[in-house]
């Protein structure tokens, strides 16, 4: 439960921004599927936005159709101020 507060609390911070932005996600394992238009990233997830915000994460999962990312495991989000968000 605790862990699902924070992942709400970071989209709510920063979702906001990453729809009118590019962001930049990178991972040693990608996959797609295609026929739920999901991307899933695991091990060593790095989401960077053009404003320089940077979240890092053991899993991302990117659904196109509604744009969402879901993230889980040891999360770590910091902004362009050097505020930083620990799950």
């Amino acid at each position: 439960m605790k862990n699902k507060f924070f992942i709400i609390l970071i989209s709510l911070l920063i979702c906001g921004e990453l729809f009118a932005e590019s962001i930049s996600i990178k991972a040693k394992n990608i996959s797609l599927d295609k026929n739920r238009d999901l991307s899933v990233f695991k091990n060593d997830v790095q989401i960077i936005t053009e404003d320089n915000n940077k979240i890092f994460s053991d899993y991302a999962e990117y659904n196109r159709t509604s744009g969402l990312i879901i993230l889980k495991d040891n999360i770590i989000a910091t902004d362009s101020q050097k505020n930083k968000i620990k799950t």
